[in-house]
């Protein structure tokens, strides 16, 4: 694309666009791309025409137009009827034609071998040459050379001069574009750099729609070598677009080129909820999780919102979005987090909420820890706590001397009695109903609270009738021994 840059030059011109007054200048202007516009040839040149040739002839290659670029340059896709009729002078194309015939222009390829291999080489056809490579003051002599052979000899001399360099000042010229702005077009949130080659070290004067431009971080201007210049745009928008125009200005004058930048603006889809957080009902300890889906353009922002105000993620509140997908989660849920609960998404384009509750009940293991001991208290206040007092109170009975009272009646009887057939011995006091009641009520009495005992354990639960029996059964075998002993 170098090639194409200098053939291009060449063409419209008829010049060598590094040429130089000795072959070691024209080599250091090969070496830093060192050309220049400021012939008269180029006066009736386009624009267009010179922002190609300096895009192509860029020192750095990255700064170089590619091919596909260089077909879709302006320059080479202007309308005919844009094209100018004017016909270009050969008149110095000629020339240039017959020095390359005259291969002139090896002069500038041997020279280029001595600039690299340094001091003096010989050629063909005798021709011998002293380089000294950046001359100084020091340098300002008389030099001679002396040839000598079989034949004799043979000197020459000559006087170089050194004149000391010009100051900068006594060689400025106007400012001149090497490349101007170019039209851009983009779509919004694209980033975009306008960029100018302008000589003359000039000051830089940026305006867009004939206001001066206000630079800040997504607007700035970069430098770049020696004439190199880029304006930045970040992140477009459409109010970015405009005519931007820079002004180039020395002590020798001034010089401006314009681009007009076209943001095309992203149509944009409100933002909308696909999938809503369902409403839940937990048990406090629980982990409550919320999801949804949504969609807009641009991507929406997420919020998740508790009684109207942000919920802020913490040690229990954990929140995880992406673009178009969240999740709310709470862990182990108190009687607090209760409440109702709004998801909120909004973009450009407009919002949307969705509402949904939570709703928290005390946990069931928490009232199964309770609940045994209003199971077992009846137990310990129930009558079979107390079944062993009345199966004990016979033995009390047994203390009374009355009940062996007729075995004491069958004592007065004796074999010394005259009348042992005496109506004594037929009325036995022991089986008289007299000495059976004490005996009967005694029994009835030790009965009945095991009677009342079973009465009220027909009431009992199923979860204490077990036991309840078992100590029931105990209680009837004590009573069953005492009413023997008493009997």
């Amino acid at each position: 694309m170098w090639s194409v840059g200098v053939l291009a030059y060449v063409l419209l011109s008829g010049l060598n666009p590094f040429t130089a007054e000795t072959n070691q200048q024209t080599i250091d202007n090969i070496s830093s791309a060192a050309y220049s516009y400021d012939d008269e040839s180029f006066k009736q040149v386009s624009v267009e025409a010179l922002d190609f040739t300096d895009r192509l002839m860029t020192k750095e290659r990255k700064h170089r137009m590619t091919a596909a670029e260089a077909l879709a340059h302006p320059w080479l896709t202007k309308p005919a009827e844009e094209i100018s009729a004017r016909a270009i002078p050969t008149g110095r194309h000629k020339r240039y034609c017959q020095t390359m015939v005259r291969k002139e222009w090896n002069t500038v390829v041997s020279g280029a071998r001595v600039a690299s291999g340094g001091s003096i080489r010989s050629h063909d056809k005798g021709l011998y040459q002293l380089i000294i490579h950046n001359v100084e003051t020091e340098d300002d002599a008389e030099y001679s050379v002396v040839a000598r052979n079989r034949y004799g000899d043979d000197s020459c001399k000559a006087r170089l001069t050194v004149v000391p360099r010009p100051k900068p000042a006594d060689l400025t010229l106007r400012p001149m574009f090497k490349r101007v702005l170019a039209n851009i077009d983009c779509k919004e949130g694209q980033d975009i750099r306008f960029e100018i080659r302008v000589s003359g070290r000039p000051s830089l004067k940026w305006e867009k729609d004939g206001t001066p431009l206000a630079f800040g971080p997504s607007i700035e201007v970069v430098h770049e070598g020696l004439d190199y210049y880029i304006l930045h745009v970040k992140d477009t928008l459409p109010e970015d677009s405009g005519v931007y125009r820079v002004t180039a200005t020395n002590s020798a004058g001034s010089a401006s080129c314009q681009a007009t930048l076209k943001v095309e603006r992203t149509p944009s889809v409100p933002a909308k909820i696909l999938t809503k957080p369902q409403s839940l009902t937990l048990e406090e300890g629980h982990t409550a999780r919320f999801e949804c889906d949504v969609d807009g353009e641009p991507a929406p922002s997420i919020s998740w919102l508790r009684e109207g105000a942000v919920v802020a993620p913490s040690a229990r509140h954990h929140i995880v979005s992406t673009q178009y997908n969240s999740s709310f989660e709470i862990s182990s849920v108190e009687m607090s987090d209760e409440g109702s609960y709004t998801l909120l998404v909004e973009n450009a384009g407009g919002k949307q909420e969705a509402h949904f509750t939570l709703t928290i009940r005390k946990s069931e293991s928490k009232e199964k820890v309770v609940a045994p001991p209003r199971i077992t208290s009846p137990e310990a206040k129930s009558p079979l706590a107390k079944s062993p007092e009345p199966v004990k109170s016979p033995q009390r009975v047994k203390s009374p001397e009355p009940v062996k009272s007729p075995q004491r009646v069958k004592s007065p009887v004796s074999p010394k009695s005259p009348t042992p057939k005496s109506p004594t011995p037929k009325s036995p006091t022991p089986k008289s109903p007299t000495p059976k009641s004490p005996v009967t009520s005694q029994k009835e009495q030790a009965i009945s609270p095991i009677k009342s005992t079973m009465m009220e354990m027909s009431a009992h639960t199923h979860a204490e009738s077990s036991s309840s029996l078992k100590a029931l059964t105990t209680g009837i075998k004590r009573g069953e021994t005492t009413f023997k002993m008493c009997m």
